[in-house]
């Protein structure tokens, strides 16, 4: 999948090419929320502007006895101002809770991608999971999720907000000046010209923030998980230097998204601040020159902002839309990830596998082509050959965690036939970097007490049962851990056993010990490993070169 999400962010130019960020704008609930936010936002922006045209009533009375248009001279109506306050209370209420309603809203949606994204990562399995990465784990991935909640409770309502405050302050600044409003209909689109070159900057500066994040995350995942290592050859200092490294890119990054959502909150303002003072000068001089009543004038003034206000509020919060690129990106990398075709058949018996003319490609790149291999039921079959040849990849595709292309068959049966879950529960996977229940060793080997011992001196694990383990295996040793794995595979009931180098981590000695009691470990099961070195006697043996399989003699 990190191929896959590599392939999004080095396609056309990112000021080119379609924002991730477009499909946020297209999830369910998104339009309810937009509903909600701009029904109040209109109704907000009609309070404020009576509340300034009142308030415009009540300063030119109080100033000049009569309001503009006024000529029965009747005098100021006592209520004006108690009605102004409570228009503005009102609006400063519908604001509340237009913003309560919003963020409601966006953790519903963001909680519905969450789920889905956990939906998917279940369902693409642990194997497609280590293709993550130290980088982009699944956990990283769904604790990355809640930066999408200020786009969704800011960004698309502050848009939508600033469209409303637009519509109804323009309509009001034509009715009273239309040559004011001249000049906002000349302004804004400026304004928002500004913006939209200040984002380019700022998205780039984004993408390399996210960037400098996750590898400072990988960097410091990968130095915690080899400390033991890094002390024992004195590499710990050089460690810690490459860390700080990564730590000063990551904060010259941040800051730069900093500068650039300064920049574009500063260049509205600055264009917000020099349209109001022409404003204000052009009715200054039709005041001066007796071409205008001073309560319009005042009212014209009055409602300006109200135009500005929103942009300006919208070019402040325009990191939350550039801060939700990355993780979107992410996100629909993995949900467009597909998944391994499942059928209903299941499989009766044990396994015997039939590949012919098998071929395999990853990220658009062909890695395997013209495979064919006879395993049969309770056989034994190892691949050797170079890394990188395909052979883990295509222990992943008999355990469908990728898709096979050509003839796959199990007893008989296609492979895309059987239900995914079903052959997966008769598959056994023991790979390079195993993984554990948090708990102790007999809690992950789940069996009787008897047998596990009975297993562990097979596999020469002399830790005790009841030895306490993290997820990644610690305090074993690595040897010690693919020990454990293999025991787990031995104590599971699947009856097709994929090993991936479980012995990469023994010595020559330890390995060939080992491997000569898997078919003790083993017995009465159908087994394929991968290997670099030792083939246990009474294996078929298949060399992998060039995308293709050969059998050795």
């Amino acid at each position: 999948m990190t191929t896959a999400v590599s392939a999004v962010q080095s396609q056309t130019p990112a000021r080119f090419a379609p924002p991730p960020t477009r499909r946020l704008s297209r999830e369910t609930g998104v339009r309810g929320l937009l509903l909600f936010s701009t029904v109040l936002s209109v109704v907000g922006a009609l309070l404020g502007v009576g509340a300034w045209l009142l308030l415009a009533r009540v300063i030119g009375g109080l100033a000049f006895g009569q309001t503009a248009g006024q000529a029965s001279g009747q005098p100021l109506a006592a209520w004006w101002l108690p009605v102004t306050a409570g228009l503005l209370l009102l609006r400063a209420g519908l604001n509340a809770l237009r913003e309560a309603g919003n963020a409601r809203r966006s953790a519903q949606i963001v909680g519905d991608l969450r789920q889905r994204a956990s939906f998917k990562l279940l369902a693409l399995g642990p194997s497609a999971l280590s293709d993550l990465g130290e980088a982009r784990s699944s956990v990283g991935l769904l604790e990355s999720l809640p930066k999408l909640s200020a786009y969704y409770a800011r960004w698309l309502p502050q848009a939508s907000h600033s469209a409303a405050g637009l519509l109804v302050a323009g309509a009001a600044l034509w009715w009273l000046d239309w040559r004011s409003a001249l000049i906002v209909s000349l302004t804004v689109p400026l304004c928002l010209l500004f913006l939209v070159l200040v984002g380019w900057a700022a998205q780039d500066a984004s993408t390399q923030a996210w960037t400098a994040t996750t590898r400072l995350g990988a960097r410091l995942s990968g130095s915690l998980r080899a400390l033991p290592t890094l002390r024992a050859f004195g590499a710990e200092a050089a460690q810690a230097q490459a860390l700080a490294g990564e730590a000063e890119t990551h904060r010259a990054a941040t800051l730069k998204v900093l500068r650039a959502a300064f920049l574009s909150g500063f260049v509205l303002d600055f264009a917000a601040t020099m349209s109001v003072a022409l404003i204000a000068v052009t009715i200054g001089v039709r005041l001066f020159e007796g071409g205008w009543t001073f309560t319009p004038a005042l009212a014209a003034l009055l409602i300006v902002p109200e135009v500005f206000a929103p942009l300006r509020q919208l070019g402040t919060d325009r990191h939350a839309s550039l801060d939700a690129e990355a993780p979107a990106a992410e996100l629909y990398a993995l949900l467009d990830t597909p998944e391994v075709e499942s059928g209903a058949a299941k499989v009766d018996g044990l396994p015997a596998l039939t590949l012919r003319g098998v071929g395999l490609s990853l990220a658009g790149r062909p890695v395997l082509s013209g495979v064919n291999l006879s395993l049969p039921a309770g056989g034994r079959a190892a691949l050797v050959g170079e890394s990188g040849g395909g052979k883990t990849s295509l222990l992943r595709g008999l355990h469908k965690d990728l898709t096979l292309v050509g003839s796959v068959k199990v007893n008989g049966v296609a492979l895309a036939e059987l239900d995914t879950a079903a052959w997966q529960a008769h598959c056994a996977v023991v790979s390079q970097r195993p993984r554990f229940l948090a708990g102790t060793v007999l809690e992950n080997l789940n069996a009787k007490p008897e047998r596990v011992q009975t297993v562990l001196n097979l596999v020469g694990l002399t830790a005790s049962p009841h030895t306490r383990i993290t997820e990644d295996g610690h305090p074993l040793s690595g040897g010690e851990r693919a020990r454990l794995a293999l025991a787990r595979a031995a104590l599971s009931d699947a009856d097709l056993i994929l090993l991936d180098e479980p012995t990469a981590h023994l010595d020559p000695l330890s390995e060939r010990e080992v491997l000569g009691q898997l078919d003790v470990l083993f017995a009465g099961k159908t087994l394929l490993l991968v290997t670099h070195r030792h083939v246990p006697d009474g294996f078929a043996v298949y060399r992998v070169a060039g995308g293709r399989l050969e059998q050795q003699s």
